[in-house]
């Protein structure tokens, strides 16, 4: 931990002192508990501040009836796709970074291999009425 303290504080130079305070500022943003060191043959340094930062669209989602299960589990996106899939979740949604910066949802239908972004007004909209219509699909 003296470390982290030291490079903060400057006393392992300039730049990184800078480098550490954005992740600690980053890590504040999305309601980060740790800092977890991930490297490669190329030193790069990769983060992951969890999905707080998304929950208010799942409040939202969850304001209109519409019943969302969160998969944070520690497994690659197509592997959570695949799973979704052979355990016939009807829709599948993908809320990521792009989502969040552009008020979007990405999702895909059981049985289908297409994954379809729109707003998500649209996306609840569609819901709503696949649901007052009892329709299947969107």
């Amino acid at each position: 931990m003296s470390t982290k303290l030291d490079i903060l504080d400057g006393k392992k130079g300039e730049t990184l002192a800078k480098v550490m305070e954005t992740m600690v500022r980053y890590g504040q943003l999305f309601d980060a508990t740790s800092m977890v060191k991930i490297t490669s043959k190329y030193n790069h340094l990769v983060t992951s501040f969890g999905l707080k930062g998304l929950a208010s669209i799942y409040d939202l989602l969850d304001k209109e009836n519409i019943r969302v299960k969160l998969d944070d589990r520690n497994e690659k996106l197509s592997y959570k796709m695949r799973e979704s899939q052979t355990k016939k979740v009807p829709l599948t949604l993908v809320l990521g970074d792009n989502e969040k910066d552009n008020n979007q949802i990405s999702y895909r239908e059981y049985g289908k291999q297409e994954t379809i972004t729109c707003s998500i007004d649209e996306f609840i909209s569609k819901v709503n009425d696949c649901i007052k219509n009892k329709e299947q699909n969107l």
